[in-house]
């Protein structure tokens, strides 16, 4: 089962997700197929309301970074200021819905709980 990971903030007030991978990639599909290995690992129960309700929180988060080539366009400079980095954080939160919505019960209810108090 996946491990709990805690959400932290650094000195630039940017959010990231303590202990999790970062993954190089160099082309849109090289990032889906890591998009839905993370997917495979996320926890999802039948629920009254939900088929596929999410019992796990999950971070996906893509940072792209934009480097200047040389004249050539053979080779990429490195000088950080023309460097440009941009972050997206795609974020599914578990489903925290309503008990006596869901007529949840038994270990159910304890997870709805445990989520509820993990918001």
């Amino acid at each position: 089962p996946p491990q709990s990971k805690l959400l932290r903030e650094d000195k630039n007030h940017n959010m990231y997700v303590a202990g999790c991978t970062e993954v190089e990639v160099k082309s849109t599909e090289e990032a889906f197929e890591v998009f839905w290995r993370g997917q495979k690992k996320r926890r999802i129960a039948n629920t009254h309301l939900n088929r596929e309700s999410s019992r796990s929180h999950s971070v996906f988060n893509i940072k792209l970074v934009q480097a200047p080539l040389d004249a050539d366009g053979d080779n990429v400079l490195q000088e950080k200021e023309q460097i440009t980095i941009s972050q997206l954080s795609l974020v599914d939160l578990a489903g925290s819905e309503r008990t006596n919505r869901t007529k949840a019960e038994g270990n159910r209810l304890r997870e709805a709980g445990n989520i509820n108090q993990s918001l």
